[in-house]
Parts: structure tokens; C-alpha cells; sequence
């Protein structure tokens, strides 16, 4: 009984810490560039092949949303994720996101990215950190 009991705790401790390892892993091995013409988002393995990427047009890119942490790391979405595809698991970045959506997830100084984002799409609009 007692064996059954410790393994019955470890598997609620995998269930319970599992989505925190996965998600410092994968922010290791993510990658999130703004150039002048595109947002890109690319994931290696541990090897260093590409396992997953997107790619949006800023001029083409839909309204971006913004959530901040309080430990002054933030996440950016840039496109809409529908109903059925933004669930509590989102964030843990184990759900893909659909087509023509770019996702930067926990990024240091996010304010300074959207700011620099926001004026490459809207050239000569000053965005600053006040607003």
C-alpha cells in the first residue's frame, strides 16, 4: 500500500509541475524576431532543428493584445485566437496557435516590443511608454 501511495503521488506531482518544466523549456528554445516586414517565431529542438515557426506581415497583421505579469514579463498576441483554441493551457504554450497568429509568450520588457512593433506598422505615430 505504501508503494502505490508514493507512486500515486508522483504522478500528481508530474501532473502538477510537468506544465512548468515544459514551459521553461520551450521559452529556452524559442526565438522571437520583429524585423521591418515581418513578426517571426521559431523553436528548435534539442538538437537544434526547427520544430515549429510563424511567420505574419506586419501591414498585414490584425490587433494585437497584450497581457502583463507582475514580474514585468508579458505576453503578446498578435492576431485573434479563437474561443475554442485560447484555453487555460495557452500560456503553457502546449497549444498551437492557428494560422495567421503570432504569438510572443512571456518576453522580457514587452512594452518596449510593442512599442517597437506598433511603430514599424504605424510610421509616424510616436508610442511611448505613458500610454
Amino acid at each position: 500500500m505504501r508503494t502505490f501511495g508514493i507512486f500515486l503521488l508522483g504522478i500528481c506531482l508530474i501532473f502538477i509541475y510537468e506544465r512548468f518544466v515544459v514551459r521553461r523549456l520551450r521559452r529556452e528554445r524559442t526565438v522571437y524576431t520583429i524585423t521591418n516586414m515581418r513578426l517571426i517565431s521559431v523553436t528548435v529542438d534539442h538538437y537544434g532543428r526547427k520544430e515549429s515557426s510563424s511567420l505574419l506581415k506586419i501591414k498585414s497583421a490584425p490587433e494585437e493584445s497584450v497581457s502583463y505579469s507582475k514580474n514585468g514579463m508579458g505576453t503578446i498576441i498578435f492576431g485573434t485566437i479563437p474561443l475554442w483554441g485560447h484555453t487555460l493551457r495557452s500560456n503553457t504554450q502546449l497549444d498551437s496557435v492557428p494560422d495567421g497568429v503570432v504569438a510572443f509568450w512571456d518576453i522580457e520588457d514587452c512594452e518596449y516590443v510593442l512599442n517597437l512593433y506598433r511603430n514599424i506598422k504605424y510610421p509616424g505615430r510616436s508610442f511611448d511608454s505613458a500610454e
